[in-house]
């Protein structure tokens, strides 16, 4: 795929709908997190999955280096979300 094309076509991206699919996920399971928690951590958990398809969503307007750098942050954000479901 040319860069063209990724910048105006993130949504075909598999990455990005797997990471949108795991936002909708994410906050649903955050409605589920115990109130005295749900604030907080419910908070993180959904910020961190948002940012998954945000990186990649503005990596797309990017040139090649920063859009790897934009993909790089979105798995950073993975591995932020995992963490905080580790301590739930």
């Amino acid at each position: 795929m040319k860069g063209d094309d990724m910048k105006r076509n993130f949504r075909q991206l598999a990455a990005w709908k797997k990471a949108h699919v795991l936002t909708l996920e994410v906050v649903k399971c955050a409605g589920k997190i115990p109130l005295q928690v749900q604030e907080d951590l419910g908070n993180d958990i959904c910020n961190s999955a948002m940012a998954i398809g945000g990186n990649i969503a503005r990596g797309c307007a990017l040139e090649d280096p920063e859009f790897r750098d934009s993909l790089e942050a979105a798995v950073m954000s993975v591995r932020d979300v995992q963490m905080q479901f580790f301590l739930l």
